[in-house]
């Protein structure tokens, strides 16, 4: 998983001009940059997504998935974890 880790740092741009992947963006250069959060090979950065739904409204029961992806890693092999966060009685599952 480290070396997997180092894709960052000896991916292969192939068009100059286009977004081809999170690390494109402008937001991710400027952490990246000399001094930056992510120029440090041993910090990663998350893509996240969550939404939230209730399950019973009478009760107050409710449920969040959480997803979340490893940017750092190939776009190839780049995994989802779905966590769910349980709403009233306060509760986190996880499941990876």
């Amino acid at each position: 998983m480290i070396k997997k880790l180092q894709y960052r740092f000896s991916r292969t741009k192939i068009d100059p001009g286009a977004i081809e992947d999170v690390y494109d963006g402008e937001l991710y250069k400027k952490h990246f940059c000399p001094g930056g959060f992510l120029s440090n090979q041993h910090n990663i950065s998350f893509l996240g997504n969550t939404d939230g739904v209730a399950l019973i409204r009478s009760n107050g029961y409710g449920v969040w998935p959480v997803y979340l992806v490893v940017n750092e890693i190939p776009p190839s092999e780049r995994c989802v974890y779905l966590f769910f966060i349980f709403v009233n009685p306060p509760k986190v599952f996880a499941i990876t």
